[in-house]
């Protein structure tokens, strides 16, 4: 592997916010450098935001409280990601499934410019099996047990490091990271921006690069639909990272049969 791909998986899984973690240091991307195309703001977060009367700690206790990873027991979402920087392009759709005692299961499709990438990780509460295939080729199938992880210990959760998480322990990572906080509105959404630096992120990115990012919550739901990530540069943003997660599905017990299903390692086709 080149020097210059080694760096990428750490960056990835911070700035993907673990989903992509799993890739573990495969050649999925396209590492030619190009000056990638601005993306386009979502409808959803077009127009005029106005400043909003709640503090940021307050709109973060109001998602706390219903989705903390205490309240959580059962959880199905989707994830949607796009990462756009000169020599990193992906876009990516996972499907995650949260279940009790430690059970979860994340199926993703990755496509870049070195095609498309089926990446499945599953744990049935005690072993976590992860299968990669990139393109045409063979899965590669690797196994880690939970028992190596102490409850105590400071070590990163490595279901959070595969992937399998929600919104929740996104927000406890990306939180402390940032300063400068605000609260917008805008129709149903309500938006904290906040601003940080490549170096407090840990983004494998040029020191110095000052950052933007912005997370969007339904007003009545107090969901995380949103976040986005981006370079404060002299001519305004660009936006580096979208995420997005949707169709949210929780505390729904799954029945006997679908939890079998669903933490089973079985490779996907």
């Amino acid at each position: 592997m080149s020097k210059k791909r080694k760096p990428l998986l750490p960056f990835l899984s911070l700035a993907a916010l673990l989903v992509v973690g799993a890739l573990n240091r495969q050649p999925l991307f396209s590492f030619n450098p190009v000056e990638p195309s601005p993306v386009p703001a979502p409808e959803s977060a077009a127009g005029v935001w106005a400043n909003w009367d709640a503090t940021p700690q307050q709109v973060f206790a109001d998602f706390q409280s219903r989705y903390g990873r205490d309240k959580m027991t059962w959880l199905r979402l989707n994830v949607w990601q796009r990462m756009r920087l000169p020599d990193i392009v992906f876009e990516s759709d996972s499907r995650i499934v949260l279940g009790p005692t430690r059970c979860a299961h994340l199926s993703m499709k990755l496509q870049s410019g070195a095609g498309t990438t089926i990446i499945q990780v599953v744990s049935d509460g005690k072993t976590i099996a992860k299968s990669v295939r990139v393109g045409q080729g063979k899965p590669r199938v690797t196994t880690t047990s939970h028992s190596t992880r102490d409850a105590k210990s400071a070590a990163p959760d490595p279901l959070a490091v595969e992937g399998c998480c929600g919104p929740a322990s996104v927000l406890d990572r990306v939180m402390p990271q940032l300063n400068n906080l605000s609260v917008q509105k805008h129709e149903h959404l309500i938006r904290v921006v906040g601003e940080t630096t490549s170096e407090a992120t840990k983004f494998q990115l040029p020191a110095g690069r000052p950052l933007r990012c912005r997370l969007y919550f339904d007003e009545k739901s107090h969901w995380l639909t949103r976040i986005e990530w981006a370079f404060i540069e002299a001519s305004g943003e660009r936006t580096f990272l979208e995420m997005e997660y949707r169709n949210p599905i929780i505390n729904e017990p799954l029945t006997d049969e679908e939890c079998i299903r669903e933490f089973t390692f079985r490779i996907e086709t």
